[in-house]
């Protein structure tokens, strides 16, 4: 695995070529870890693999992770392994809850959801003119 300096290279270089692709690194159980913007995981993914004096060109394991109740609350890991130098990298996306997101937009596609154009029927008024 990389150490704490060879992480941060790898982490320099990647933001040369995709600027702000690599949102965080660590260690995570003593393993190398990049977390990366989803947005841009194939693009990092293609840079490890075919940049030279990388060459991360083995996909030991892809799996997903629910840390629920911690947000974002998913994640898929990759593990990937350079066989010359026999070193593991773990590169990770991280993924907001998508029934956490719609909670807080409006769904206009449910049974009974208006239609931004209509309104609610009027209501019958009533006034002092229209008591007993």
């Amino acid at each position: 695995m990389p150490d704490a300096p060879g992480l941060e290279l790898i982490l320099a270089e990647i933001n040369r070529s995709h600027p702000g692709a690599v949102l965080d690194t660590g260690f995570d159980r003593d393993q190398a870890a990049l977390i990366v913007d989803p947005e841009q995981i194939l693009a990092v993914l293609t840079w490890l693999k075919e940049t030279p004096g990388q060459q991360y060109t083995f996909l030991a394991s892809v799996h997903g992770a629910d840390y629920l109740p911690a947000q974002p609350r998913f994640a898929v890991h990759y593990e990937l392994v350079n066989r010359d130098r026999y070193e593991r990298l773990r590169v990770k996306a991280l993924l907001e809850d998508p029934a956490v997101a719609a909670e807080g937009s409006s769904d206009t596609n449910s049974p009974g959801a208006m239609e931004p154009s209509e309104s609610a029927p009027d209501e019958p008024s009533t006034t002092a003119a229209d008591g007993p």
